[in-house]
């Protein structure tokens, strides 16, 4: 399985690198950026859904790490050379794919928020997801992997106690964050 997906990152992925190329190297450092910009939100207007993406984002963030560190998947490169990836490849193992993980619970957590744009958050968050594939950086079945757990986290927040608005200083709940958004 693993080399029939080098021959899809070695064919027709990379043929998709020269329209993607700027595209791809933004989204490598700023996933966060590109739904608050589908979402048209600034911190001044919109600053408890800008915690609710920051939120989703380190959740994310956590989440691939742990299985990163109980897989140890090689990424594409070290298994064939001639890769030659986009971006200087992370030091982390491959499996499940961050930027994955990370991009489809942002659409989710957004999602909640504003059930309207489900669709396009879904789309964005694909987007991101299958550039690190063209990047050459992921395999289709980290993404593919990432894109499924984001569902457990998710749920976490949606169970999580309501609390009042908070007017004794105190951080205000997951819940009451994503309600006041």
């Amino acid at each position: 399985m693993i080399f029939e997906e080098i021959d899809y990152l070695v064919g027709p992925a990379m043929r998709k690198r020269a329209e993607l190329w700027n595209e791809i190297l933004d989204q490598d450092g700023r996933i966060v950026g590109w739904f608050a910009q589908l979402m048209m939100l600034s911190p001044s207007e919109h600053p408890y859904t800008i915690m609710v993406l920051e939120m989703a984002s380190q959740v994310a963030q956590m989440v691939a790490v742990h299985f990163k560190l109980h897989f140890h998947r090689g990424r594409p490169q070290q298994v064939f050379r001639g890769l030659m990836p986009m971006l200087v490849s992370p030091w982390h193992a491959s499996y499940p794919s961050g930027h994955s993980l990370e991009s489809h619970l942002i659409a989710q957590a957004l999602g909640v928020i504003a059930p309207k744009a489900c669709e396009p958050l879904s789309e964005l968050a694909h987007r991101i997801a299958t550039n690190r594939e063209v990047a050459g950086v992921h395999y289709p079945s980290d993404t593919k992997a990432a894109s499924l757990s984001r569902l457990r986290p998710i749920a976490c927040w949606r169970n999580a106690r309501p609390s009042a608005r908070p007017s004794n200083g105190r951080k205000p709940s997951i819940r009451s964050i994503i309600r006041q958004s």
